[in-house]
């Protein structure tokens, strides 16, 4: 099981960021650890790519303009949702 936590370490070079709940070490094998990051990086694997594992990167964005762009930048059609305290226009 080494591989799969260190692949799924948040300190992992690559990832940038910081773990504010789970990681490495929250749950033992063969459970594989949840973990929520923020402070990523927007060209981080993490934010990027498809991780196969329970990882939530918190991405910070001004309005529903840049959500969407962020949304559509990507190469692949990974999973995403919107929290806000504000409600925005519906389509």
């Amino acid at each position: 099981m080494p591989r799969r936590s260190s692949a799924r370490d948040p300190c992992r070079p690559g990832w940038g960021g910081r773990a504010v709940a789970g990681g490495v070490g929250s749950v033992r094998a063969p459970y594989v650890e949840p973990v929520v990051l923020v402070g990523v990086p927007e060209d981080s694997e993490a934010v990027r790519e498809e991780t196969f594992g329970p990882t939530l990167t918190i991405t910070k964005v001004a309005d529903l303009d840049e959500a969407i762009a962020k949304a559509n930048g990507g190469r692949y059609g990974l999973g995403s949702a919107v929290f806000s305290l504000k409600r925005a226009p519906r389509n």
